[in-house]
């Protein structure tokens, strides 16, 4: 009797136990849940809980214009917790190798100029392969500095050359679209050039040659240039962070093929 008693003690010991192991696991998965959640959300969600809703920013694509403004979560990669859809992942890795320049740290500067990557997934009626994402056309209400990478049309002028001769190399199906900064692929074609010229200015004139050459220091420097002229840190902080906590973001949560 003694014995069978001892043995209850046990299966009870042993149903606590798992119990506990039980709901601590719920827990766990729970918290981690929440924090993937809070990475999701932000910067690109409008609301705590709206999954999927786009930050309106301080210059939203408007209204009734293409591509709609809404994102499709469906189209979500790494479990949702990327926002880019493996079409658009694939065309930033597409340029970013080819003109030397990080594919995440591309997104990133998109993301700064112009809103969300998201609404460049492909979402709408057409739009279902890398190329039709390439040659999205970009509304915007900026005529100052239109287009996804936000060129002054000066700017743009001057790399109007070198983006066609990418594109006739490259993608001879967007040849009609070589001088248009307001289409996607020609406008981040433009935007890596540049970018890349101004890393190697701050790199004190040696050319970036390899994806392994960007350190945080330049690419701080070359987005503090895009956006001031001049490719030194100390003229644009603020928008340099920024720019590079996007990259930091994107990098951990999206599955480009480099870094």
């Amino acid at each position: 009797m003694k014995y069978i008693i001892m043995s209850d003690r046990k299966k009870i010991k042993l149903i606590f136990s798992l119990t506990f192991v039980v709901v601590s696991l719920i827990f766990i998965f729970k918290l981690d849940f929440k924090v993937h959640s809070q990475i999701e959300q932000n910067p690109y969600c409008s609301q705590p809980g709206t999954v999927g809703a786009v930050f309106p920013g301080t210059s939203p694509i408007p209204k009734n214009t293409a591509p709609d403004p809404s994102c499709n979560p469906k189209l979500f990669t790494n479990h949702g917790y990327c926002h880019l859809s493996s079409n658009l992942i694939s065309v930033y890795d597409t340029v970013g190798q080819m003109l030397v320049v990080p594919p995440a740290y591309l997104a990133a500067e998109k993301r700064q100029e112009s809103g969300p990557n998201c609404i460049f997934n492909e979402t709408q009626s057409g739009q279902t392969n890398v190329q039709s994402l390439e040659l999205i056309y970009y509304p915007d209400t900026n005529p100052q500095s239109p287009g996804p990478f936000q060129f002054l049309p000066s700017t743009w002028q001057g790399f109007i050359a070198q983006v066609t001769d990418v594109i006739n190399g490259h993608f001879p199906f967007a040849k009609k679209y070589e001088t248009n900064q307001s289409v996607f692929l020609p406008s981040m074609i433009g935007a890596s050039i540049y970018l890349r010229g101004l890393a190697t200015e701050a790199n004190g004139g040696t050319p970036i040659n390899s994806l392994s050459q960007w350190t945080t220091t330049l690419m701080l420097d070359a987005s503090a240039g895009y956006n001031s002229g001049t490719p030194n840190y100390g003229n644009d902080p603020g928008y340099a962070d920024s720019v590079h906590n996007f990259y930091e973001y994107y990098l951990s949560v999206c599955n480009f093929a480099t870094s």
